[in-house]
């Protein structure tokens, strides 16, 4: 009964610490998204105070690369599409 006792013992602790951390990324998770005007104003307040630049490089160079395909997207479009956009 000894090894079953410390099976269903183990079995239980691995459970236990597995469902706690679950519970534990999930807080941590809905914080973060419930809070996220706090994080970026801290963000932004600290990036102003180290004279760092407050947007990421790497959203810079998205924004860069999207202007251009917009354009040529809208160029593309047929003649009826936009007919029908300006109506």
């Amino acid at each position: 009964m000894k090894i079953l006792d410390r099976y269903v013992a183990a079995s239980f602790v691995k459970n236990y610490i597995l469902s706690f951390m679950i519970l534990v990324g999930l807080y941590v998770t809905l914080d973060m998204l419930f809070n996220f005007d706090d994080l970026m104003t801290v963000r932004t307040k600290v990036a102003r105070s180290e004279s760092t630049p407050s947007m990421p490089i790497l959203a810079k160079i998205a924004v860069i690369a999207a202007n251009p395909a917009d354009n040529t997207a809208q160029k593309n479009q047929l003649p009826e599409v936009v007919m029908d956009r300006s109506a």
